[in-house]
């Protein structure tokens, strides 16, 4: 066993990385390396049970990600292997009084995979307290403010750290799960914390209420990770991470539709019939009284107006009243020329943005085998033929979002709130596809098909990104952390397309109005059904995505319900013949 353990230990100091792969092989998981068969089990506890040969260990994910391992095993590992899911981190705030429920609390989320912060587990003998609480609070993915009679009345340290949790909680974005209060016992609820729904642990249902929670916390943080990971790695130049961090957020499955109950069906048939019999009668009944109650037709007057033709106009007749009262006046909507050239603009009068004009024709859109950066959902290349169109100029900003919130029609975004997504003139954020649907119709548009956005920003020749082949730099777009955050649109006219559209690389991610579907890409194939369920397409890359994502065939793609932060968009309108 001894000699099988320093075995173990050899080969996990010679590569650090077979650490985590072994902890992220789940159930029967049977990998060769080094002549030896390893078995690693995930336990209900959130340990890792492994057998080697004889040899028998139960490791806490934490020792496993303290192990260095064999590169030989390692190498062996990687088609079998997944990522290792970072725990969640979870911050128990509570009264001293209230200790022995919160360890209670604290014991129970470890062994369902939760990460608690406990100060006195967590907080290492010399660590100044009052610089590392606010460290650990900032740092959790949700934070637990436990409640009795005694949190609520102590004055002291306690209250501290919930005015750290609620400015933490400021910054969340809209609608996320990340400030929980539980009451340990019947008490009330301070007013400052009674915008959260609170969970009762003392109830026999309240700790599996507040697991689900957290679980959906968790899933959502698996798609959206923070941004102080991001921001982090950006300023370390840490290309790598970020970009496997988008890749990751852009590759999560959609949403599964709802389970419908097998009895609901047949109720939704039977209202159906019913609404449809009663029009039909609504119809039917008062004609019929017609017929046999009133007048003949002929002791009415007349209706004598010309049906128009190419030679005749109607007469000025008056018309007969009727049951259907018409508006007076109908909107005219204000449409872009139909005759322009490459190069002109029009301005969009709802919102002020500059459009610019794609002319009708072929383009190439995809990648080619010969591309070595290419993502196979890229290929193969293919011809698409599109008619004219015009698209915004760059991406909606919040300036013109805020038109749209203003009338009414349009939400508030997630991340106003923000000063790092606010300014009037960056592109809007935090915004759903459905949100940016909603926009567009205001403003007299529609999101772009990807065909569209692809054509837009690339042009017919197939260029790798707007301006052409060469590689991006700071002075083309705003990406790889250039700037850190999304910059002011227009800011980078060397990297304007070959139609004028600008900022197609990098700065934020724009919805597109296309699923997610396999190429050849095809209008009317059930790709743009506006009510179908599943992955929205994004292209252009964000502000922290390297050469690769922000190239203008790279196709990303989220649930549509998303509101990130780094999620915005542009409107394209169709040219309407005088």
């Amino acid at each position: 066993m001894t000699e099988l353990l320093e075995r173990l230990k050899r080969l996990l100091a010679e590569d650090p990385t077979l650490a985590a792969r072994l902890a992220a092989i789940t159930g029967d998981g049977n990998v060769v390396g080094d002549h030896n068969v390893a078995t690693v089990n995930k336990l209900s506890a959130g340990d890792y049970a492994i057998q080697i040969g004889q040899l028998h260990l139960t490791l806490s994910p934490e020792q496993l990600r303290s192990l260095p391992v064999s590169a030989d095993t390692a190498s062996r590992l990687r088609a079998a292997s997944t990522e290792l899911p970072r725990q969640l981190r979870v911050f128990l705030c509570h009264a001293s009084g209230d200790k022995p429920a919160v360890r209670d609390l604290y014991r129970r989320l470890r062994s369902d995979g939760i990460a608690p912060w406990l100060a006195e587990e967590d907080l290492l003998p010399g660590q100044d307290w009052q610089l590392e609480i606010p460290k650990a609070v900032r740092s959790s993915d949700a934070v637990i403010i436990c409640l009795s009679s005694r949190a609520i009345t102590k004055a002291g340290y306690v209250q501290k750290e919930i005015k750290y949790a609620l400015d933490v909680a400021d910054e969340q974005p809209e609608g996320a799960i990340f400030l929980i209060p539980v009451r340990l016992e019947e008490c009330e609820v301070p007013e400052r914390l009674q915008r959260w729904q609170w969970v009762d642990f003392f109830q026999e249902k309240g700790y599996d209420r507040l697991l689900r929670a957290l679980r959906q916390r968790a899933e959502h943080l698996q798609s959206t990770p923070h941004y102080e990971q991001l921001q982090a790695a950006t300023a370390r130049q840490k290309r790598v991470e970020v970009l496997t961090l988008g890749r990751r957020i852009l590759r999560r499955p959609p949403r599964r539709p709802r389970e419908r109950p097998a009895w609901l069906w047949p109720v939704v048939g039977g209202v159906a019939v019913l609404l449809v019999a009663i029009g039909i009668a609504a119809i039917v009944v008062p004609r019929l009284t017609e017929t046999l109650l009133l007048p003949t037709a002929t002791s009415w007057p007349t209706d004598t107006r010309v049906p128009p033709t190419a030679t005749s106009r109607p007469t000025e007749t008056p018309r007969l009243p009727t049951a259907t009262i018409w508006p007076t006046k109908m909107p005219t909507p204000v449409s872009p020329p139909a005759e322009a050239s490459v190069g002109d603009t029009w301005t969009r009068p709802e919102d002020g943005m500059v459009m610019v004009y794609v002319p009708a024709g072929e383009f190439l859109m995809g990648s080619s085998d010969a591309d070595v950066q290419a993502d196979d959902d890229e290929k193969p290349q293919h011809t698409v033929y599109l008619d004219a169109y015009w698209i915004d100029q760059t991406e909606v900003t919040n300036a013109q979002y805020r038109k749209c919130v203003e009338a009414g029609t349009c939400r508030k975004p997630g991340c106003w709130d923000n000063e790092n997504y606010n300014v009037p003139d960056q592109p809007v954020v935090c915004v759903s596809w459905d949100d940016a649907q909603a926009y567009a119709a205001w403003a007299g548009g529609r999101l772009p098909t990807e065909a569209e956005w692809e054509k837009a920003a690339r042009g017919t020749d197939g260029r790798i990104y707007p301006w052409g082949n060469s590689a991006p730099g700071c002075n083309r777009a705003n990406y790889a952390g250039c700037v850190g955050r999304p910059a002011t649109v227009g800011s980078y006219l060397t990297g304007a397309s070959p139609y004028g559209a600008l900022d197609t690389a990098g700065n934020v991610w724009e919805w597109t109005s296309s699923l997610y579907w396999p190429y050849p890409y095809r209008s009317d194939d059930g790709r743009e059904a506006p009510e179908a369920e599943g992955w929205r397409v994004l292209r252009g890359g964000a502000f922290f995505f390297g050469d690769l994502i922000v190239r203008c065939a790279y196709r990303g793609r989220s649930d549509p319900s998303s509101r990130i932060w780094y999620y915005g968009f542009r409107v394209v309108a169709a040219p309407v013949n005088p």
